[in-house]
């Protein structure tokens, strides 16, 4: 691939960066939460940040952080958990 000069460069800006939310939940939990969490349709992703205290880190792409948050509170009914810190 020809690297790219000014002539080609495209105009669109960047996405902002990843929104990041930290939730703990019951390690029983996590493989609920997971499965529930992939049925949105690539919505988030998640990853253990803390095995023991069970700290999930989920991160949604730009723009998309009121639809996870909605998502969230629904699968509360089915997975307990506590929203513990946003960063974006």
């Amino acid at each position: 691939m020809p690297p790219r000069t000014k002539s080609n460069k495209p105009d669109a800006q960047p996405p902002r960066l990843s929104s990041r939310f930290y939730l703990r939940l019951d390690r029983e939990r996590a493989g609920m939460f997971r499965c529930l969490l992939e049925a949105r349709d690539n919505l988030a992703y998640s990853s253990v940040v803390d095995k023991r205290a069970s700290i999930l880190k989920v991160v949604c792409a730009p723009g998309r952080e009121q639809e996870l948050l909605e998502t969230l509170e629904e699968m509360r009914c089915s997975v307990p958990m506590e929203l513990l810190l946003l960063k974006q």
